[in-house]
């Protein structure tokens, strides 16, 4: 019975038999519960995290990967590809996987130099069935050969065939996911990276365009401003040149009116 609960959870989702009407407006993917990395195609916690747990020495530090607890429902990654918004998730989910991916990455790469650095301080010699992948960070010990095969070959070891193995397969998985996010991460950042220079340029021209609008109205408003001054000082001009001129009628007036009373 549980069994059967199990995968139909998975594939249609915990909340399969709560109507549209109890379970709220809001796309259930979005639960805290749910597994954000399930939804865009690949989730390392999952599908690695327990081989590396069943591989893991006594003293060994655990992985930053560990065994996913949340929700893989195939019926939510549908209805998380059905979204109107679906897109804009993605890249968010995308961005939080290439981080934890990243940082898995990191871990093997300083663990492989961590044991080669320690073999050279301690100049220490692998034995001849020690082995070292640089690929998933795992040391691991040939199997002997059966005494008949290993009379017959000359190989007292069987062949190796860790790249085979589930671990050594899952973080191929992990290194191309890295890969492929990696890229992406790059062409966003190159696209965010031109969208903003294009921006700035596209203010500076408006910023000079208004600079340039500016200068012109102040030019307009000078030029304006000097042809009513220069007017004004035309009219006063012709105001003093005829108060002037009847000064000078005035006095002849007078002196006329002088004559005629000596007459």
């Amino acid at each position: 019975m549980n069994r059967n609960k199990a995968l139909l959870d998975s594939l249609m989702g915990p909340s399969r038999n709560v109507s549209k009407k109890d379970k709220g407006s809001e796309p259930e993917f979005l639960r805290d519960d749910v597994c954000k990395s399930f939804l865009i195609g690949y989730c390392p916690d999952h599908a690695l995290a327990k081989k590396i747990e069943e591989g893991r020495a006594e003293f060994d530090r655990e992985s930053i990967l560990r065994p996913c607890t949340k929700i893989h429902a195939i019926g939510l990654r549908e209805e998380f590809k059905a979204h109107k918004d679906c897109e804009k998730y993605k890249g968010k989910y995308e961005e939080s996987l290439y981080k934890l991916v990243q940082k898995a990455v990191d871990e093997v790469e300083s663990k492989v130099a961590h044991e080669y650095r320690k073999r050279d301080e301690m100049n220490i010699q692998p034995g001849s069935s020690e082995r070292m992948c640089d690929l998933c960070g795992t040391k691991y010990k040939l199997m002997k050969a059966d005494i008949n095969v290993a009379d017959l070959s000359g190989n007292p070891f069987k062949p190796d065939d860790h790249e085979y193995s589930d671990l050594h397969k899952g973080y191929v998985k992990l290194r191309a996911k890295y890969d492929e996010l990696h890229e992406k991460m790059r062409e966003a950042d190159e696209a965010k990276t031109k969208a903003r220079e294009e921006s700035e340029t596209r203010r500076a021209a408006e910023k000079a365009e208004r600079a340039e609008k500016k200068a012109a109205r102040a030019a307009e408003k000078k030029e304006k401003k000097e042809k009513e001054e220069g007017k004004e000082g035309e009219e006063g001009e012709e105001g003093e040149e005829g108060d002037s001129k009847r000064k000078r009628s005035g006095s002849r007036e007078k002196r006329r009116r002088r004559r005629d009373d000596r007459e």
